[in-house]
């Protein structure tokens, strides 16, 4: 009996359509969301208030911060995108596509991080 290759035996990565259009159209949203708050230095970030109350507060972030949430912004839809190339690409590959996947994770974090500690520091120098 024959033995079957490597190429007959590996199966590339398959996502459901509702997961890609859902990657497609939040990519898309990000990118246009942050490129709206590069425009007009006001990215604005809904929150709730406690106390029942359903009408929430809006923390609105501006300066160098902006441009780093924007990056933050930027490496999440790459990082959506990444699924949908990933679909579509029949390469044995699907390593290189997860070794993305956590890098842009972890730098959209990072850049996360970074900015609301920006804004902090931004703040408090205010205040004083």
């Amino acid at each position: 009996m024959e033995k079957p290759s490597d190429k007959q035996r590996y199966k590339p990565n398959s996502y459901p359509l509702n997961f890609r259009i859902i990657c497609l159209f939040a990519s898309v949203a990000l990118i246009i969301y942050a490129s709206i708050c590069v425009y007009y230095d006001d990215f604005s970030i809904p929150s709730r208030r406690r106390g029942g109350s359903h009408i929430g507060k809006v923390l609105h972030i501006h300066g160098y911060s902006v441009w780093i949430l924007s990056l933050a912004c930027l490496t999440t839809a790459a990082n959506l995108l990444s699924y949908l190339i990933d679909h579509y690409d029949e390469r044995n590959n699907e390593h290189k596509y997860e070794r993305f996947s956590k890098l842009s994770a972890k730098a959209g974090w990072f850049l996360l991080f970074s900015a609301i500690i920006l804004e902090l520091t931004r703040a408090i120098s205010k205040s004083f």
